[in-house]
């Protein structure tokens, strides 16, 4: 099971919730690999733009 640290090292929610829900589903853990790699790219997509991948501001 993928487990997702932020740069505190402490584990991202709700991505670490949702890969725990993958696993108890099964999940093939190479998915959850490739999951979690688009998980990461994601969220250093938003944080270059200064971003968080929980709170989008709403449009105007």
């Amino acid at each position: 099971m993928p487990l997702l640290l932020g740069e505190a090292m402490r584990p991202v929610e709700p991505l670490c919730s949702w890969f725990r829900r993958l696993a108890m589903g099964r999940m093939d853990p190479k998915s959850m690999k490739a999951y979690a790699h688009t998980a990461v790219l994601l969220a250093g997509f938003l944080r270059a733009r200064q971003q968080d991948l929980l709170y989008l501001p709403s449009a105007p």
